[in-house]
């Protein structure tokens, strides 16, 4: 049941209607069947994994807050985390056919979720709670039916965002929905499948063409289905917290946001500031500051070791394959480049016009940000260097034939309809690139926007694509 399926539409209509007119009192209870039924729908198994997880967390939680010797609270604290580890390693990283880790790429398939549903962001979400617990910055949650909620909820339950308690709970009674609340959904809804169905999915077809069929050609072309690749991610990524968001929203629930405009970053270190906050935040709190502090007499190296442990955990979190690390390795060797030319960097700022060194920023951001996804989107090692080899063979980067070696290949064929729906595409993706605040304002409000409505439903009508309908990427994860 994924969230851009007319599945879940039925069911979250079905969910939304009679949690709106429900008592608050019974909503909990409400939203976390809602929630089992939504899990059970997509994986059976995931949902015996949850609620082990839930209550192995609970019980642990209350443990390490009631004894009162520091000894034995951090014994119940370690436990905690490893049995939480343990069980994101045995049923996202180990494969049961094969009785072994599995160190394979990603392949953008769906089948690769069987027995892993959700619990990437669960886990992080407990483990989280494990340490605030512990480190007595929230209050310990006495109500199982709370925590049981916050941890199964289903808007955020597949690909988040990363929530912590305090942020969730508190919202858990509260009296009433308001109707603007509902309204801001129901558009963020709207929003989020036209970057899903009209951007990300027609933007799919280029790229797996070119990723996945043929063979690298000319640099241009390798280096044009990089950008491409890029941008679907971002929709993709976007479009689903779009939908998640305004889901929760409807609910009468405020989820954080996950995404900041990160492809207008002035730099890697603004990029991270803004690309997957929850996982960002949640990394930079709990590995980067303990470690930075750890070794602050060490400086600037010191900062370069919490920086590298960091992006590494990243990497394995989203897979153990040596593209998923090497991914990881590319941010982490240019945030410690930036931390050692910041004083250079500085002066070049002054002494270039304002506008000119914002959009050499931009420009030169987007293209590292964009190198180091070819590791995380090609399906092995060979394929990432081959894309490597072509973007900087400068003796093949443009094509000798135009024609056949770079439009054709972009467009996946040579005809008048594959330039017409290439032509599209990049105009849709390109308008919401540029004008995505403005969009964003004028249609996540409190006011129903009905030129907004219009015109996304038109572009759904129209440019939607339905017959190559794709999961969404990070489901994998």
């Amino acid at each position: 049941m994924a969230l851009n399926s007319l599945y879940y539409f039925i069911f979250f209509l079905v969910v939304f209607c009679i949690n709106y007119f429900l008592k608050p009192h019974f909503r909990k209870y409400f939203l976390i069947i809602s929630s089992f039924v939504f899990i059970s729908f997509n994986n059976l198994e995931s949902l015996f994994i949850l609620l082990f997880s839930i209550l192995s967390t609970f019980y642990l939680a209350k443990k390490i807050e009631n004894y009162k010797t520091q000894e034995t609270k951090k014994i119940y604290f370690r436990l905690s985390i490893f049995l939480s580890l343990s069980i994101l390693f045995l049923f996202k990283y180990f494969d049961t056919k094969s009785g072994s880790f599995s160190f394979l790429s990603a392949n953008f398939k769906a089948e690769n979720i069987i027995y892993s549903l959700g619990i990437s962001f669960y886990t992080l979400q407990n483990i989280s709670y494990l340490f605030d617990i512990y480190y007595k910055r929230i209050p310990l949650e006495k109500s199982i039916v709370n925590f049981t909620l916050f941890a199964s909820y289903f808007p955020k339950f597949l690909m988040g965002p990363i929530t912590n308690p305090s942020d969730f709970i508190p919202q858990i009674d509260k009296t009433s929905i308001q109707k603007s609340s509902v309204v801001i959904g129901a558009q963020r809804i709207l929003l989020g499948l036209v970057k899903k169905i009209v951007i990300a999915d027609r933007l799919s077809v280029y790229v797996h063409f070119n990723f996945d069929i043929n063979d690298p050609f000319t640099g241009l072309t390798s280096l044009v289905a990089v950008y491409l690749f890029t941008i679907q991610l971002y929709f993709d990524f976007t479009g689903y917290m779009d939908i998640a968001l305004g889901s929760s929203k409807m609910l009468g629930f405020d989820l954080k946001e996950n995404f900041n405009f990160p492809l207008k970053a002035i730099s890697i270190t603004d990029f991270w500031r803004k690309w997957y906050i929850s996982l960002t935040s949640w990394l930079t709190d709990r590995v980067y500051y303990p470690l930075s502090f750890k070794y602050r007499k060490h400086k600037r190296l010191g900062v370069s070791i919490a920086l590298f442990t960091t992006f590494m955990l990243s990497g394995i979190w989203h897979g153990i394959g040596v593209t998923f690390i090497l991914y990881a390795l590319c941010h982490a060797i240019y945030m410690i480049i930036e931390l050692y030319t910041l004083s250079f960097r500085e002066k070049i700022a002054k002494a270039l016009p304002v506008k000119l060194h914002h959009y050499l920023s931009v420009i030169i951001t987007f293209n590292l940000v964009s190198f180091s996804f070819i590791f995380f989107r090609s399906t092995s090692l060979e394929k990432s260097i081959q894309f490597f080899n072509s973007i900087f063979d400068l003796k093949n980067f443009l094509p000798s034939n135009w024609y056949l070696d770079f439009f054709s290949k972009i467009a996946t064929g040579g005809d008048q309809k594959h330039f017409f729906n290439l032509a599209i595409t990049l105009l849709i993706s390109s308008a919401f690139i540029l004008f995505e605040k403005t969009i964003f304002k004028k249609t996540v409000s409190e006011r129903l926007n009905s030129k907004s409505i219009i015109l996304f439903i038109l572009l759904l009508a129209l440019f939607g694509s339905y017959t190559v309908q794709e999961q969404f990427i990070y489901n994998q994860f």
